[in-house]
């Protein structure tokens, strides 16, 4: 088990200290310490199984699947992103780069969650400023490859909270993938990786309510589960049956 503490922040210069560490649950026991000390944000765990090649030094490559990326918040609104070699049971990060900058009108962020495609080798990233950053690992500290951007529609007027969450779906025979993310403009809206960031078939809506994105979750259709469930800040729950260009609720 990988767990990170958030800070208090009182006075919100990002100075407060977080602890990070991977936890041997069936002993007890702390198996190690993270090299991070910045407050936490989010952590996302590689899927087992598959070769990730990250080049830590000219001399050296960790080829595994199990790779822990933890982000963090540090001073002046810093975030930096860290890869760990799990497999290896190493608290010190193969790779380090540092989230880029909002562009919204509220300057200050929390990347709210990290999630990892299927085959382990891209990395999306929900953020509080109403974006979702696509990273490739292999190439970490060449930045994203891709910013997708809710529009920034706040019926209530508050700040609202951002992409509070996102997900990657595929196809079934796995040679497309996409990511779904919920955020402040009340839309679930999916992303194609494969297509440029500017085209006007991004961000296609899933399902719009009148209040912020709170959480969704999809499901399996191939299995009769439900392929959204919805929740928005205003306290209503969305079950949907089917996904229309409208994106209706149909129970």
């Amino acid at each position: 088990m990988y767990t990170s503490s958030e800070a208090h922040d009182s006075d919100g210069e990002g100075k407060d200290e977080g602890f990070h560490r991977a936890h041997d649950i069936s002993r007890g026991r702390v198996l190690f310490p993270f090299s991070a000390n910045e407050s936490g944000d989010a952590g996302a765990i590689s899927p087992d199984g598959e070769c990730v090649c990250l080049p830590v030094t000219r001399l050296y490559q960790s080829c595994t699947g199990s790779i822990y990326v933890l982000i963090t918040c540090g001073e002046n609104n810093r975030h930096p992103i860290r890869l760990y070699d799990i497999a290896r049971k190493s608290g010190y990060a193969v790779a380090e780069t540092t989230l880029e900058p909002s562009v919204s009108r509220v300057a200050t962020f929390e990347a709210t969650i990290a999630t990892f495609s299927s085959e382990g080798r891209l990395l999306a990233v929900a953020r509080s400023d109403n974006a979702v950053h696509m990273y490739d690992i292999r190439a970490l500290t060449k930045g994203p490859l891709a910013t997708f951007k809710h529009e920034e529609l706040d019926a209530v007027g508050s700040a609202g909270y951002g992409a509070v969450h996102a997900r990657w779906v595929e196809g079934r025979d796995r040679r497309r993938v996409g990511i779904v993310s919920g955020g402040n403009d009340g839309c679930v809206r999916v992303w194609d990786p494969l297509i440029a960031s500017s085209d006007e078939s991004q961000g296609k809506v899933l399902a719009r309510t009148e209040f912020d994105v709170a959480y969704f979750s999809m499901g399996d259709i191939w299995t009769g589960e439900k392929p959204l469930v919805l929740g928005h800040c205003g306290g209503g729950l969305y079950v949907y049956d089917h996904l229309d260009g409208e994106g209706l609720p149909i129970s």
